[in-house]
């Protein structure tokens, strides 16, 4: 059988197949045409381990996977959107189904090519043949992105757009997603534009004006454009992503839990997915709702890149409230051994370190449990301290209380202290009074606290309009300084540069302002929510690593 190009032999790949027959004969017929180094697997789950820590030239994967609720087309979102699969990767889907191919065509999908059943050898080499010189006549754009200078290669794909050239299309689609990248927002949705203006009914392009307007700071923009389109494109799971992120920014949490309950249900294996979905539903108060996905996110997705080990910390507060000290214990192993293998990773320490106080509660040792919750009262304020641990440390308080541990009496001193510094916005105030949802006298506690610092912001606007602008700025830095609230650090910088010229030593109150922030900058910060790095709704952009 002829070669596909004179490079083949240097080329690895990977056969994902559940069908032993199928599989060898895709093994087979890829060694026949010189591929230098096939590998192969029955388990998309295993491949995706596989795809994760190696780099393959070429990946040929069946779509239906049923057994394990997941498919080909799963995996490559999954992959793409955590930047995991290189640039360079050729990625074919197998299908049985015609239907398919019109209905991923619809969702503008990032797969490379289709190979549809049956097919025959001959059809086989030519969609590797047409999808290897598309990606040797992007080389020259890859090239820069391999290297990190993302503002060089998104020039290469502008260029490559206005001028029609080979593949531009592609070019056109990876320029945007590069232009959001380096910080370049309203280029990016111009390039969106250009697009659809070509034609308006590109999905991708309509969900890159979506990005760009959330990166631009126009979140109703973004909502607008994002609805209609999940409207149009109910099962398009990429902009169901986007939206639900918003709707958590917005402190819309319980649209953000229908939102990735919808994503998740077109796509049962995704872990991702999975994980926000729970993980939402959990800081919505659905506290039942939360635990099967869960549950099956930590199933699926434990030493996989892709997991969160957030869910596990949740877990361990559901398998306590339970009574399950198996399943307690089983999510406290992982936590550890994930801690043993990446030891100087800070997150994970904090996130076993809260959980590990539920274990200790579980077989009643309260007087370690008063000792641990004391010890992180002394770190309310450090400024290392995030959101994500806020809720964790919330969810800890408010599980323990409800089921009758006895608790320290400075308990609601430290939630006032807690919830005073992070409740610095709707998104974040939600997600605390969420995660303290088991114990409502908690929560109360944490809607007072947002309460509280809105009257100081409101008493420092009304200094302001009685023209007392040194004293309302000087109020809210002490404020920020005592709180550690990002409102209230970003209310005095705004009163500051807006009336810079009314008060005395502006340059030292803006130093002032400078240096609270940069200790206040964690409270700003939502946490992760199951989003386990920068994750693209476009192409990966991750440079190809080889390590095979």
């Amino acid at each position: 059988m002829q070669m596909i190009d004179r490079d083949i032999a240097t080329s690895s790949a990977l056969v994902i197949d559940p069908n032993l027959t199928s599989r060898g004969m895709l093994v087979s017929q890829l060694r026949d045409f010189g591929v230098g180094s096939v590998s192969q697997s029955s388990r998309i789950h295993d491949a995706r381990r596989m795809l994760e820590s190696r780099t393959f030239d070429i990946v040929l994967c069946e779509q239906e996977f049923e057994a394990e609720g997941y498919s080909g087309q799963n995996l490559l979102d999954d992959l793409r959107r955590l930047q995991l699969l290189p640039l360079s990767t050729v990625f074919i889907i197998v299908t049985g189904s015609a239907s398919y191919t019109t209905v991923a065509d619809a969702a503008e999908s990032a797969v490379d090519s289709f190979l549809l059943k049956p097919y025959t050898a001959a059809a086989l080499g030519e969609r590797l043949t047409q999808v290897r010189k598309r990606k040797k006549s992007l080389a020259d754009i890859f090239a820069p992105v391999a290297t990190g200078d993302l503002a060089a290669a998104a020039k290469l794909c502008l260029k490559r757009f206005k001028e029609q050239g080979p593949f531009s299309a592609y070019a056109a689609r990876l320029g945007c997603e590069l232009l959001l990248r380096i910080g370049e927002p309203e280029a990016a949705k111009r390039l969106n534009e250009l697009v659809l203006e070509t034609d308006p009914t590109v999905p991708w392009a309509r969900l890159g004006v979506a990005r760009a307007q959330i990166d631009g700071n126009q979140p109703a923009a973004a909502a607008r454009s994002l609805e209609a389109l999940v409207a149009e494109q109910p099962n398009y799971t990429d902009a169901l992503d986007v939206l639900g992120r918003l709707q958590v920014e917005q402190g819309d949490i319980n649209g953000a839990v229908a939102t990735y309950r919808r994503a998740a249900e077109f796509t049962r294996g995704s872990i991702v997915r999975l994980q926000r979905h729970g993980l939402t539903a959990y800081y919505a108060g659905l506290r039942d709702e939360a635990q099967k996905p869960l549950e099956r996110a930590a199933v699926l997705g434990l030493g996989s890149r892709m997991f969160d080990m957030q869910v596990l910390v949740l877990l361990t507060a559901l398998r306590y409230e339970q009574r399950d000290g198996r399943a307690l214990q089983r999510a406290l192993d992982s936590l550890q051994e994930a801690a043993a293998k990446d030891p100087d990773n800070t997150r994970l320490a904090r996130l076993g370190s809260v959980a590990w106080v539920f274990g200790l509660a579980f077989h009643k040792q309260f007087d370690q449990v008063g000792t641990e919750l004391a010890s992180w009262s002394t770190r309310l304020l450090d400024p290392a301290l995030d959101t994500e641990t806020a809720c964790n440390l919330l969810t800890l308080w408010s599980t323990l209380a409800a089921s009758g541990v006895p608790m320290p009496d400075d308990t609601g001193a430290w939630i006032d202290t807690l919830a005073t510094r992070f409740a610095s916005s709707r998104a974040t105030t939600e997600l605390l009074a969420g995660a303290a949802a088991i114990h409502p006298p908690f929560a109360q506690r944490v809607w007072q606290a947002q309460q509280t610092v809105a009257a100081m912001a409101e008493r420092a606007v009304a200094h302001t309009l009685e023209g007392r602008h040194q004293e309302a700025i000087s109020t809210l830095i002490d404020e920020g300084q005592r709180t550690l609230n990002m409102k209230l650090v970003d209310l005095a910088r705004m009163t500051l540069q807006r009336h810079r010229a009314k008060v005395d030593e502006p340059d030292t109150l803006a130093a002032t302002i400078d240096r609270v922030r940069a200790a206040a900058a964690q409270a700003a910060q939502l946490p992760p929510l199951g989003q386990t790095g920068r994750e693209g709704a476009a192409l990966t952009v991750r440079a190809p690593v080889r390590t095979n």
